[in-house]
């Protein structure tokens, strides 16, 4: 058996579980001794071992899974309807992997294949429960705000049904991918004269793979987009990426939901774009067709004048994404010149245009059934067509100029691989005590990141309650059963007592035995860096904990996870009258703290909203919501601060 190159060069722990070079004999050893029976359901097998969540990524899970895998595919039929995308074609020849995988016909799965059914399945789990959470309308109310609810409601008139219905799920999977996935800065550049094709600099969008900030919980923009536009299509809703081809790298980079709508008397179905803006973390607002004008000398006149979701010609066109931005004491990163000459990016990874996992999809049903595959092509013949109708006489022409391959994910690939090869040979140089070789293997990748990612991969190890919780967070099962444990009480095994954590620190004694019994480092400087992966676990898990609350409606308990078991435990209080956060400490990352504080922000404005009468003043709460936000720091603060401007009961800045 041949595995893909990522896959030898280790670059899937969590999945593979394994030491890479071991991965060919243990599968060897592995169909050397399972009892073949040619009545048993390997499919069906291999995907309720994926879904049980239990021994997520472990070796054995692992090789169980591809066995069965292959298994079932050895006594398949060739799809005779299946073709190559041809979009696929047109990728740059910079993606491709040497020695791997071009033949999208190939029927063999590999432990990559494995990793993308896994993070179907954790997608498909959490579409499901946004899509139950959208028919809640207390949630709804309270998630998206009452004018926004009122604006969603009113475009099943205007768009049909099942647009409505999909706008409606868009609004509530952005919503959950930015409370969930706090706002990392975009990645570090190459030191000049470094030459590309020698380094492991990556590109936004590129360092992590979607699984991955699923599992670790942040994303860039870009990686924000790529979970935003596969929670989509779980739910079988288009979107695209947006970016002009001449706009410098590192700015906006918005995701329209692609709507099929259908107007009442209309025989056919025409396209509606939505965009969403994964910087700002918002919709972009547009302007409702009854809006008050705009009164300088009232600025509470237009608070509250967009509760819609900008088309892509509003956006375009209107330029409301600029005056938004000004209101907020920002700049829109895209001018309204780029907005009109866009490329419209499709994403869908290597896996998804195979043939093997257009077979799994086939065969799976009820509640098996995941999306597992896409057809960019088709829906690129819709946007060019779409395009065409928008060309102006005049000459002028549509926003959107081309459709291409969004290359994200073999970015991403490709950026592992280089980092893996260099790391390995900074180990080596670092232990030959080759110093030289040292500092320009570190010129030569991204340092900061690769420890992070190390430090990760190690805290999420497939046995760790964090992760394990984790997962059983995406795919809804909060609770424990009589079979499994549930995502809340994962995570409280997480949470070690703080005193607990500063025995390991001073009680030599407790040192002593627990180095003796192998639970802690003999090395000091090993054991202070295990006891701030520890405490950094605790944060994470406080952090989710408080989104946990959150996502049942429990607001006050979540707000005491974001406000007093992270914020007050890890920083001084900050002024609620001053706009200016106070100092994070050592014990937890600027992260969480910036999470925790918008997601308690959040929680304010879920208060503002009640279904009976408010125990607390709505506009007291919406006014400490937004002085939180404009407190914030970081990637997320132009959003943040227009997220605060938007708020119609909040007193305006200095009030």
């Amino acid at each position: 058996m041949r595995l893909a190159p990522w896959a030898l060069l280790g670059l899937l722990p969590f999945f593979t579980g394994c030491p890479s070079n071991d991965l060919d004999s243990k599968y060897q050893q592995l169909t050397d001794t399972v009892v073949q029976d040619a009545d048993q359901d390997h499919l069906g097998q291999a995907i309720d071992l994926l879904a049980r969540g239990d021994e997520v990524g472990s070796r054995q899970v692992n090789e169980r899974v591809l066995f069965d895998l292959n298994e079932w595919l050895a006594k398949e039929k060739e799809d005779p309807s299946w073709v190559a995308d041809p979009l696929f074609a047109r990728l740059p020849a910079e993606y491709a992997v040497p020695g791997q995988g071009q033949d999208l016909s190939e029927l063999q799965f590999n432990l990559l294949d494995v990793g993308a059914l896994r993070e179907a399945i954790w997608l498909r789990d959490r579409a499901t429960a946004l899509a139950r959470s959208a028919r809640d309308e207390d949630h709804l109310r309270r998630t998206l705000g009452p004018d926004r609810v009122q604006w969603l409601n009113a475009t099943e008139g205007r768009y049909g049904p099942d647009a409505a219905d999909h706008l409606r799920f868009a609004c509530l999977a952005f919503d959950w991918v930015v409370r969930n996935l706090p706002l990392d800065p975009p990645p570090a550049a190459a030191a000049p004269g470094v030459a590309d094709e020698k380094t492991a600099f990556p590109r936004p969008g590129a360092r992590y793979f979607a699984f991955e900030n699923l599992l670790y919980g942040h994303a860039d923009a870009l990686e924000r987009a790529k979970v935003f536009v596969r929670l989509l299509r779980q739910r079988s809703i288009d979107a695209v990426c947006l970016y002009p081809d001449e706009a410098p790298t590192g700015v906006a980079w918005p995701v329209a939901v692609v709507l099929r709508t259908k107007t009442p008397g209309a025989a056919n179905s025409t396209l509606e774009l939505f965009v969403f803006d994964t910087v700002l973390g918002l919709p972009i607002p547009a302007a409702d067709a009854n809006e008050p004008a705009s009164d300088e000398n009232d600025p509470e006149a237009s608070r509250a004048a967009y509760p819609g979701i900008a088309t892509l010609a509003e956006f375009v066109a209107d330029g409301v994404p600029d005056k938004l931005a000004a209101a907020a004491g920002v700049e829109y990163p895209l001018s309204a010149e780029q907005r009109g000459r866009l490329v419209a990016w499709i994403d869908a990874p290597r896996s998804s245009l195979t043939q093997r996992m257009r077979l799994v999809e086939r065969s799976l049903a009820g509640e098996r059934r995941v999306r597992l595959t896409t057809t960019p092509s088709r829906l690129a013949k819709e946007l060019r067509s779409m395009a065409d109708a928008q060309a102006s006489p005049s000459g002028a022409g549509p926003p959107i100029r081309d459709v291409r391959l969004w290359p994200a994910e073999y970015a991403t690939l490709g950026f592992r691989i280089r980092l893996e090869q260099i790391r390995n040979e900074w180990q080596a140089a670092r232990a030959d005590g080759e110093t030289l070789i040292q500092n320009r293997l570190e010129e030569q990748h991204d340092t900061d990141f690769a420890e992070r990612l190390e430090v990760e991969q190690r805290l999420f190890h497939p046995a760790s309650p964090l992760a394990r919780g984790r997962v059983m967070h995406l795919r809804g099962r909060l609770d424990e059963t009589l079979e499994l444990p549930g995502a809340r009480a994962l995570y409280v095994e997480s949470r070690p007592p703080a005193r607990d954590i500063d025995e390991l620190r001073t009680n030599q004694d407790l040192i002593d035995k627990r180095i003796r019994a192998g639970l802690l480092p003999k090395d000091r400087k090993d054991r202070l860096q295990f006891l701030e992966q520890l405490e950094f676990g605790k944060a994470t898990a406080t952090f989710w904990l408080g989104l946990l609350a959150y996502e049942t409606g429990n607001y006050k308990v979540a707000a005491d996870f974001f406000g007093d078991r992270l914020l007050k435990a890890n920083e001084p209080e900050p002024d609620p009258q001053a706009n200016q956060p106070g100092a994070p400490s050592a014990r937890a990352e600027e992260r969480w703290m910036a999470g925790a504080r918008y997601n308690l922000a959040r929680c304010y404005e879920a208060e503002s909203y009640p279904a009976e009468l408010p125990t607390a003043d709505p506009a007291e709460l919406q006014t400490r919501a937004a002085n939180l936000l404009r407190q914030t720091t970081g990637p997320q603060e132009r959003g943040n601060r227009l997220r605060a401007e938007l708020l119609p009961l909040a007193d305006p800045p200095g009030a």
